[in-house]
This record gives C-alpha cells, sequence and structure tokens, in this order.
C-alpha cells in the first residue's frame, strides 16, 4: 500500500494568525497523523494527513521510525502544538507497553524541537466530535467525513488517520485561540 500522506494545502506561512495543530493516533504497526490548521473566522482546514512510514519488522525500528518521522513533520510544517490520545486502557499489557514506547519518543521529538505536547483523555475526543464519550470509531469516522467533506479521499479512509483527525480537531475544539 502506498498511500502514505496526503497535503491539501502548500501554504506553510508562519506569520498568519492561526493555530496549528499536529494530531497522532500512536500505535507501534500503524501510525496515523494529521496537521490542522485553524484561522480567526475560517474554518478548519487539514492541511496533510497520513500514516507515517512504519514498515519495519523489527519493533526497536519501528520506534526509531515514529521519532524520526515525528521530529520531520514537526520541523516541516511548523505546529504550536502537538497532541496524541492519553493511553487509556490495554488489554493486552504488550500492546500498551509498545504503545508506550511510541508516545515515549514522540514526547522526547516535542521536547528536543520545544514544541508542546499535549495528551487528551479518549473520552473527551468522543464528547467533542460525536457528543457521546462511549462513541465507536465508525461514529468518529462519520463525524470526521461530513466535518471534512472533500478534504479526505475515500480510499484514504483508515481509522488511524481520522482519529488523528479527530484528535487534532478535539484540541482545537478545547483551546479556541
Amino acid at each position: 500500500m502506498k498511500l502514505r500522506e496526503k497535503s491539501n494545502s502548500n501554504n506553510l506561512n508562519r506569520k498568519s494568525p492561526s493555530q496549528k495543530i499536529l494530531g497522532i493516533d500512536a500505535g507501534t504497526t500503524r501510525v496515523g497523523f494529521a496537521i490542522l490548521e485553524n484561522q480567526k473566522k475560517q474554518k478548519t482546514k487539514i492541511i496533510k494527513y497520513g500514516l507515517m512510514p512504519v514498515n519495519s519488522q523489527q519493533h526497536n525500528l519501528r520506534i526509531k521510525q515514529i521519532y524520526e518521522y515525528t521530529k520531520k513533520l514537526i520541523k516541516k510544517y511548523k505546529p504550536q502544538t502537538v497532541v496524541i490520545e492519553r493511553l487509556y486502557y490495554y488489554l493486552n499489557r504488550k500492546t500498551a507497553f509498545e504503545v508506550s514506547q511510541a508516545i515515549g519518543v514522540i514526547n522526547l521529538a516535542c521536547t528536543q524541537l520545544n514544541t508542546p505536547l499535549f495528551l487528551i483523555n479518549p473520552t473527551q475526543v468522543k464528547k467533542v466530535i460525536a457528543n457521546k464519550g462511549n462513541a465507536n470509531k465508525k461514529e468518529i469516522q462519520q463525524e470526521i467525513l461530513c466535518k471534512f467533506n472533500g478534504q479526505i479521499e475515500k480510499k484514504q479512509i483508515i481509522d488511524d488517520i481520522t482519529d488523528a483527525i479527530a484528535i487534532a480537531l478535539s484540541f482545537i475544539k478545547l483551546n479556541p485561540k
């Protein structure tokens, strides 16, 4: 699968009175990301979205790829904040441990590049996006597709991407500029 990312704008003007947020749906095999821009008196728009190129068979190399790509996104798009979901609940301890490592390297990249990192609870994202804290992935996806109608290619509708968009959008709505 070659579909990794989609860019909707080449305008990276830092002087505009806008708020750029990088939302990341942390994982260890698929990591969704979305950069949203919120300008005063305009609709929030998607600048870029996709999956980080995490393709190694070895866990330690996947963690390195997450770290390096996070730094690349921050350097290129200069978001004011990076937002990820707080690790909430996993039945599988091994998965929780591996995801926490991904969150750790995202934190490291943000710290090194002086970019604030915000952790948001999954129930907060669900409440902001779908108006209920127990919304499922399909409901979140439908709300995101409705909000950003025409900004997301149908063939790129993957829950990791729509979750990253939802994470960034939730932060924007909870923290208006």
